[in-house]
């Protein structure tokens, strides 16, 4: 059935018949428009999968209110660690190098800047920035690095900017195609659009994904891998030019299972920690042209494209 389907996908444009079979598995994939199936739960939410791109998502989404009461004051407390907020300025400073690469300095729009690392760091090497940010309180915090002006939707922000960032964020929203619509709204001609979010395609089988720690209802809706996240953007008008993995699987399993230093599940933590002293040289992959076999043991995936004409 699953192959009917590919074939039928491919002879139809990407786009598919929606099944009558039921409620549930009539809905189609939000990336190609293929019949998409249930995978499980979490949560107290649906998990469902599509048949040809493999993308999944929680279906039915929560609504809008229901976001907004999730991503209170108590969601960001965790983002102000110390080292959380080391590993993040370390981040910053990668992403800041690799689009001044790409594009000169200039304006640059951080949606969901969360806890305003980026956007300090941004303004640190000179760039104008902007904001849109759900939490008022994180959209406060931000405002005194911001030049560009700060909204709480992407929909209201204005002006036209050189680039344009969406870090960990085009998991979290409902209407993901809607967000890629107005950045290529909001950037000029040629800017950079730079996403990042967890990589499906390191996680095999349906019981691990359903057992990850990324798969989080209602926080996360979608779950992308590299490839289905960079035919979905460049459908919206963008082209790739550059990719990095990131969040080597390796450790990360280990630090699950065993635990480490910041967090002493078991007494075998000292083992990851050690496996994460040997492997940490590779934590951050190097920029690539498209995808490649590291997708398959990199947990994150950071993606730049830029806006065509």
């Amino acid at each position: 059935m699953v192959l009917l389907y590919r074939l039928i996908f491919c002879l139809r444009g990407g786009k598919l018949p929606v099944s009558a079979s039921s409620a549930i598995d009539s809905v189609v994939c939000l990336n190609c428009s293929a019949i998409s199936h249930r995978v499980g739960s979490k949560d107290g939410f649906d998990l469902l999968a599509c048949t040809c791109c493999d993308l999944r998502f929680v279906y039915p989404p929560p609504t809008q209110s229901q976001i907004t009461e999730y991503y209170d004051g108590a969601y960001f407390e965790w983002h102000h660690g110390v080292k959380r907020m080391e590993g993040d300025i370390a981040a910053a400073a990668l992403r800041l190098a690799f689009l001044e690469v790409l594009i000169a300095k200039g304006s640059v729009l951080d949606v969901g800047c969360g806890n305003g690392v980026f956007v300090m760091s941004a303004a640190e090497r000179g760039w104008r920035v902007g904001i849109v940010e759900l939490n008022k309180d994180m959209l406060d915090q931000s405002r005194p690095n911001c030049t560009m002006g700060a909204w709480h939707d992407i929909e209201e922000a204005t002006g036209h900017f050189d680039a344009l960032t969406m870090w960990e964020y085009i998991e979290h929203v409902v209407d993901p195609r809607f967000h890629i619509e107005q950045a290529r709204r909001l950037l000029s001609d040629g800017g950079i659009l730079a996403l990042s979010t967890p990589n499906l395609r390191a996680v095999h089988g349906r019981k691990a994904f359903l057992d990850w720690e990324l798969t989080k209802p209602p926080e996360h809706l979608t779950y992308w891998n590299d490839e289905n996240l960079i035919s979905f953007v460049e459908r919206s008008g963008f082209t790739l030019v550059g990719l990095r993995y990131h969040g080597l699987a390796f450790p990360l399993a280990a630090w699950r299972v065993l635990g480490r230093r910041s967090n002493k599940r078991t007494l075998l933590w000292p083992i990851s920690s050690l496996i994460w002293s040997v492997m940490r040289r590779w934590w951050i992959g190097p920029i690539l042209k498209g995808p490649d076999w590291r997708g398959e043991i990199y947990e994150g995936v950071e993606l730049y494209f830029r806006r065509s004409q």
